[in-house]
């Protein structure tokens, strides 16, 4: 059900600074920034609308997510709780109930979910539709997995 995890998620105080360091570090194939201003996110299953910077930064099949947050919501409160840090492990999937359903069973709660469409910067029109959650660890710190289903529509 689950492959090799698609990606490693921090969150960050200064979002210039991550990306230089990070860009140093890893020298990155491909790069992209985006303003994620998501109005129809859930957490602990209430609306919570947030409002994040992130830069995503491939290498090989690995992609390293740096989030720093602009409003209140779960990656302010990592950052206001420990300072920042690596906070997700993420997996695409091919589908999102029966992994939703595992980690549950598995004893895992659900923190934050999100169902929507995905803009690329710029465009008019959905690029794709994604489906997802972080899960909370009980007991295993503050380390979240993340479970992602995309359906691109072109």
């Amino acid at each position: 059900m689950f492959g090799p995890p698609h990606q490693l998620g921090y969150v960050v105080p200064d979002m210039e600074s991550a990306i230089k360091m990070f860009e140093t570090i890893y020298a990155f194939d491909e790069t992209r920034r985006f303003d994620f201003n998501a109005p129809e996110v859930y957490v602990h299953g209430k609306l919570f609308p947030m409002h994040l910077d992130i830069f995503h930064g491939v290498q090989g099949d690995l992609e390293y997510e740096l989030i720093q947050p602009l409003s209140d919501g779960p990656h302010k409160w990592f950052l206001d709780q420990v300072g920042g840090g690596f906070h997700h492990i993420g997996y695409n999937v091919d589908a999102y109930e029966p992994c939703a359903e595992l980690l549950t069973q598995a004893g895992m709660s659900i923190l934050m979910t999100a169902d929507m469409d995905v803009f690329v910067p710029g465009g008019m029109k959905p690029d794709h539709h994604v489906r997802g959650a972080y899960f909370e660890q009980p007991g295993l710190g503050n380390m979240l997995i993340e479970v992602v289903e995309r359906v691109s529509y072109g």
